[in-house]
């Protein structure tokens, strides 16, 4: 059988966190199974790292798509690792936040386009925990409750997602809720990998500032630098880390710019990211998957967010007060910021996170039993 992931990617390494953990898990399906993407899902050796099949979509491109794809027939097909949509027998989709009115209509149109002709075949549609709405926007609104129709089962990851798609939503369609899936992937550090420790890890988000005014940039900035030189006082040692490899980079050096000099960790591998995040006392982030790995491995952590996911990860693992908004109050972040410097409180709260994380895997080990049945039993 063959799957498309859909909603992953490689230069977001939460994108590509997300992919490692629906390889992990459906390769551990009762019944063999093979993973496509489209082919704008990163390089070629990129793709070929996780052995994904490719989807061919020669007819977008006109005459000349027609004639390739009457010449890749199936021989050709399985030799060069592609696979036409109405050979899928199903869609995992792993968007992450794709889908409400912050969007707009073209990643839902994308998405239908996608998965009419599985549909048709028989095909059984998935989303993957994953935040939505709102749907507000009539147009969005009814966007997504066509493509809603088309699906088996729907996860939301988070309460108030549950609620915007609970508006939308068509009868018959099993709605859920369970956690990020990337909660059950592993972090690991290289043999010999040295990292100056107690570190202190700060992980900005462009996301935060982009569209805002410059007051918003220059006070996400000023706090950045605020709290890495707060750590540096306090014994700790401030590295920032690339949780995005593009978009992310000239905040950093504005950050420092206004502060001090550290180490900037600009990794490939996702998973050894989670291991290093792992390996820190605290983590102050903007990064919605980054703050997942640290909480889901103990490390207390301030959540500055832009959207309603981060203060619903944070109510996940019990502390709702340490995630503040992009409109955060100075005194609120100050009496924050002396919490992660205190050393029983971070130990503390190191077990309660622990305790929240086994449960938040569970939750994410049922998920899959369910979706592995709605998958592979049909009717």
């Amino acid at each position: 059988m063959i799957f498309e992931i859909r909603g992953v990617g490689f230069h977001n390494k939460g994108a590509e966190l997300m992919l490692r953990a629906v390889l992990e898990q459906g390769r551990r399906f009762a019944q063999a199974v093979d993973f496509a993407v489209e082919p704008g899902c990163g390089t070629y050796a990129a793709r070929a790292r996780y052995g994904l099949l490719q989807i061919m979509e020669a007819r977008r491109h006109g005459r000349l798509g027609w004639a390739l794809d009457l010449l890749f027939h199936a021989g050709y097909r399985s030799h060069y690792g592609m696979v036409k949509r109405h050979e899928l027998d199903g869609v995992l989709d792993a968007s992450g936040y794709a889908y409400g009115d912050p969007w707009g209509r073209r990643e839902i149109e994308r998405a239908l386009q996608a998965v009419r002709s599985v549909v048709r075949n028989g095909g059984r549609i998935v989303m993957l925990p994953q935040s939505f709405g709102p749907f507000e926007n009539r147009g969005i609104r009814e966007s997504f409750r066509r493509l809603a129709q088309d699906c088996a089962l729907i996860y939301a990851r988070d309460e108030t997602s549950r609620g915007y798609l609970e508006t939308v939503v068509p009868p018959g369609c099993e709605v859920a809720r369970a956690p990020d899936i990337t909660h059950l992937v592993k972090g690991r550090l290289p043999d010999g990998y040295a990292l100056e420790r107690p570190a202190a890890c700060l992980i900005p988000n462009q996301r935060v500032v982009s569209g805002r005014s410059s007051n918003v940039l220059r006070r996400y900035t000023a706090l950045m630098a605020s709290v890495s030189m707060r750590f540096k006082r306090a014994g700790l040692n401030p590295v920032f880390l690339l949780h995005e490899t593009e978009q992310d980079r000239d905040l950093v050096k504005e950050i420092m710019a206004a502060s001090i000099q550290a180490t900037v960790i600009d990794e490939r591998d996702p998973v050894v990211l989670k291991g290093i995040i792992g390996a820190c006392e605290v983590v102050v982030g903007s990064r919605y998957h980054a703050l997942v790995n640290a909480l889901s491995q103990g490390v207390i952590s301030l959540g500055i967010g832009w959207s309603h996911k981060y203060a619903e990860l944070f109510r996940d693992y019990g502390c709702p007060e340490m995630c503040v908004g992009r409109d955060f109050d100075d005194t609120t972040v100050e009496r924050l910021l002396g919490r992660l410097v205190d050393e029983r409180f971070r130990a503390e709260m190191r077990q309660r996170l622990l305790e929240k994380a086994a449960a938040n895997g569970e939750m994410v080990r049922r998920m899959w039993k369910r979706v592995e049945e709605v998958l592979f039993t049909h009717g």
